[in-house]
């Protein structure tokens, strides 16, 4: 099978005119084998390697389950195991979130009730030597009470798990997270609680912990209710592991352009030195388009926003960030409303890092049998190679039964089709980005030539020709567009050479 895999052209050689072309990529559909109407499988999916754990929280009377697929020989993917709590109960919601690594996987139960109405929990499994998978803890936060939403997001890496409970401290839904450390004899504990060190990030409805990521001995925590900008802009902090075994806070992490609503923070996913933050609230594009950030460590500890992302064809309601995963040098972002091909079946978009430290858009998924309202891209992974991404309201087993799309090679496939310009050329980001009302670029040649340089919209119309004429050899020549009169929105710069083409994005915020 293959799926719809749009990509942006920027190869030399094609027309000038920005275009989005079909490239067929391996796509494996998956499904639960017991699948039935409503169960919403999908609604959250992780990646490891050759496996892929997909959530189906209302599966069983809305008790909730968790499906682990396996890669075989013949590059196909088939479910190998079926995950439910030992101690499950009716509208637990077992599989609301989960994650993988390996041959471990932590599963979200957030309407549990043991330490009353929807304090919540998690659970811990691992696999056997036989294949199979055995639950080998249940998590659940100490002085936990009711409504806390323990196990609303969930994350692993190596031997340590982190659990948010956005709803802690009752109706104001402060929220908190927990880390858990897996020990010699008693299995996991909890070995911290965190919360914000800043008061006025830590008030009313922050609902820190709605989304959390652990990669090593980092976390990120996202608080979509942060109200740094205004109410509900939103914020993520960050905290590195001391030797001690000490969590402390080392960053807290804001939108450069954050106002009152975007719900920054409402997806977060960290990979060593990076990490991604979506705001799918935020209304760039259109009200409620969304957006997501991507911030990178210094050598001082800090983290600096590299850049904005805003998908090239965004649209109001979107809701792109709505979940974000990042590894290495790739990105996916899931924009879960988007109207692809019928209204709210859903897309994901890939990013890819650039020489120059710029993030490019270079591909967008859809689900090669999508239809109206199957919501593709409520949840993204990635590992490696291959992506995987959910469509939770998909209705082949019934109404709402929900599906995952599994793509493998897609670094070939951007590889491909991304920007590889000449040694001894370099086209800059824009700066700023976003911008009002001018926008900087800086060229580097390597030989004199006849250069072309145009601004297109996001439907390919050119507004601007910056330059058509001869640029002289080896030099920096720098550039300035000028928005003027423009509507807000994301423009595609597309610079043409006679031995090198390339194209950047940009974003016009008055």
């Amino acid at each position: 099978m293959y799926c719809r895999f749009i990509l942006i052209a920027l190869v030399c050689g094609l027309p000038t005119v920005p275009a989005f072309a079909q490239f067929e990529a391996s796509e494996d559909k998956l499904t639960a084998a017991d699948g039935s109407a409503y169960d919403e499988f999908g609604h959250s999916v992780s990646l490891s390697g050759d496996r892929a754990i997909i959530g189906a929280y209302l599966d069983n009377d809305q008790n909730g389950s968790a499906y682990i697929f396996e890669r075989q020989a013949d590059g196909t993917w088939q479910e190998v195991y079926k995950l439910t709590a030992g101690d499950g109960d009716a509208e637990d919601w077992f599989g609301y979130s989960t994650s993988l690594e390996e041959d471990r996987a932590i599963v979200g139960a957030w309407r549990d009730d043991d330490l009353g109405t929807e304090s919540g929990s998690a659970y811990i499994f691992e696999r056997q030597g036989d294949g199979s998978w055995q639950e080998v803890a249940k998590l659940t936060a100490s002085g936990g009470d009711p409504f806390d939403f323990f196990g609303y997001s969930v994350s692993l890496s190596g031997d340590h798990a982190i659990v948010g409970a956005r709803g802690e401290g009752g109706i104001f839904e402060v929220g908190a997270a927990y880390v858990f450390e897996r020990q010699e004899g008693d299995p996991w504990q909890e070995v911290t609680k965190l919360t914000p060190t800043d008061p006025p990030d830590h008030i009313p409805f922050s609902r820190f912990g709605v989304s959390v990521s652990l990669s090593g001995d980092r976390a990120i925590v996202g608080a979509s209710g942060g109200w740094h900008s205004g109410t509900a802009s939103g914020l993520a902090f960050l905290y590195e592991r001391d030797e001690d075994g000490t969590w402390l806070e080392v960053d807290e992490l804001t939108a450069s352009d954050a106002d009152q609503g975007d719900r920054f923070g409402s997806a977060v996913s960290l990979s060593g030195d990076r990490v991604i933050v979506g705001a799918f609230s935020d209304d760039d594009p259109g009200l409620e388009s969304g957006s997501a950030y991507i911030y990178e460590r210094q050598s001082d500890g800090t983290w600096l926003e590299m850049t904005k992302l805003v998908p090239t064809d965004g649209a109001p309601f979107d809701h792109f960030g709505t979940s974000v995963s990042i590894d290495g040098d790739l990105a996916i972002v899931g924009s879960y409303l988007h109207d692809e091909f019928a209204t709210d079946d859903g897309s994901a978009y890939m990013y890819e890092v650039q020489g120059d430290g710029s993030w490019l858009e270079v591909g967008e998924f859809a689900a090669s049998d999508g239809t109206a309202g199957d919501r593709f891209g409520i949840s993204v992974s990635l590992s490696g190679d291959r992506a995987l991404v959910g469509a939770y309201l998909d209705d082949d087993l019934g109404t709402d039964s929900g599906s995952a799309y599994l793509y493998d090679d897609i670094l070939t496939t951007a590889v491909e089709m991304s920007v590889d310009l000449p040694q001894g050329y370099l086209l800059s980001v824009a700066y700023p980005n976003p911008f009002n009302p001018k926008a900087q670029f800086m060229l580097e040649v390597a030989e004199p030539q006849h250069v072309l340089i145009e601004v297109f919209n996001p439907v390919g119309q050119r507004v601007t020709v910056l330059h058509d004429g001869m640029f002289s050899g080896r030099g920096t020549h720098p550039f300035t567009f000028e928005a003027g009169s423009l509507p807000n929105g994301v423009y595609l710069l597309r610079v043409t050479g006679e031995t090198f083409s390339a194209t950047r994005t940009m974003t016009l915020l008055k």
